[in-house]
Formats: C-alpha cells, structure tokens, sequence
C-alpha cells in the first residue's frame, strides 16, 4: 500500500461531561504533528483538564516516532 505523505494530521478537541476528547484522523508523525498534539494536550492539562482521550479511530497511519517529542 503506498501512503501519500502530503496528509497531515487534523484534530478536534470537544469536551463530554468532565473528559477532553481529542479526535485526529489522518495521519501522526515524528515533526509538526507530533508536535500539535504534544501541544494540545499540555494546553488541555494547563486549563485544568484531568480525564483525556485521545481518539484514534480516523488515523490511517502513525510512524514509529509519531508520538516522539
């Protein structure tokens, strides 16, 4: 299967009583999307946020550095 390296990551952030849900579809990877979600999360924590999901059911593709930062 041949991946097309021009997906980059979406994400949303939505919130479900007391849980921060992050949805990501597309694809994660070692650099700017890795980066995001890094990002996202400690932005999530810093607002106070205790119970996260990280929903990966739209990712197509995650490299073995995708959750590296």
């Amino acid at each position: 299967m041949k991946r097309d390296r021009g997906m980059s990551m979406k994400m949303t952030i939505r919130k479900m009583n007391d849980v921060t849900i992050l949805d990501l579809s597309e694809r994660v990877a070692l650099g700017e999307e890795s980066a995001r979600l890094c990002d996202a999360v400690r932005e999530v924590l810093l607002k106070g946020s205790i119970r996260i999901i990280v929903n990966l059911g739209e990712v197509i593709y995650i490299d073995s550095s995708g959750w590296a930062n």
